[in-house]
């Protein structure tokens, strides 16, 4: 039994394994396997079986997320219902709240918001604060997944008998290849050759390397589920 949903302007399924584990994928091929310890907390692994956090609870009912590099987020209600995140210094991150439209609204630290909702095609779309579209997530008539942004610019990505991701642009050309190699990392070729690695670190950061195997970037994903690369 397998379930779909929208998170953040990718599709994400849901399913159990033979075990009863929940196990997380989106449209990108990213794997998350959610099983419970000894204790009774849910772990969060990788498909490699590596430790991205722990899902537990404080004293006062609050959910906690613990990250293997003493990282934290706390999720706590306040007395309008809203959620208020905070780190492991009790500073707030975060608050997500509903407007009178029943659409998410999380505002950052620095006061920048993001609106997600549905519009009236059932498409999910993604806002700034001043209305203006970031990003659509919608199907087209082959149930191919297709990223459509605000300059115009889409991407459609299309899977080929082998089971890899061709990425097309608005154009209909591939401007990049995803494939898995032996070792389940996925690799990343675009239109030039280049190529690009993606594997986990410890922390469930991805770490990318060109093909000389030499580290170019990293990728960590904020409250926000967006990107923050660091790049060297």
């Amino acid at each position: 039994m397998s379930a779909t949903y929208l998170a953040h302007a990718q599709n994400v399924t849901y399913s159990k394994d033979s075990s009863g584990n929940l196990i997380q994928e989106d449209s990108r091929g990213s794997i998350k396997i959610y099983r419970k310890d000894v204790w009774g907390n849910m772990v969060v692994e990788d498909e490699s079986g590596r430790y991205i956090m722990t899902l537990t609870k404080d004293i006062f009912g609050n959910d906690v997320e613990e990250y293997g590099d003493g990282k934290k987020r706390i999720y706590e209600k306040d007395n309008f219902g809203d959620t208020i995140i905070k780190d492991e210094h009790g500073s707030t991150v975060a608050t997500i709240k509903k407007d009178i439209f029943g659409s998410d609204i999380v505002t950052d630290a620095p006061g920048r918001k993001k609106v997600y909702k549905k519009d009236i095609f059932g498409r999910f779309v993604v806002e700034d604060e001043n209305g203006r579209t970031i990003a659509t997530r919608t199907k087209d008539i082959f149930g191919n997944d297709v990223e459509e942004y605000g300059d115009g610019r889409k991407r459609v990505f299309e899977k080929n008998i082998f089971g890899d991701t061709n990425v097309k642009d608005e154009h209909g050309t591939t401007v990049l290849t995803i494939k898995k190699d032996i070792f389940g990392n996925y690799t990343e070729t675009d239109a030039q050759g280049k190529k690009r690695v993606y594997k986990k670190d410890i922390f469930g950061n991805t770490v990318v390397e060109d093909e000389s195997g030499r580290t170019i970037a990293t990728y960590k994903k904020d409250i926000f589920g967006n990107l923050v690369v660091e790049e060297y």
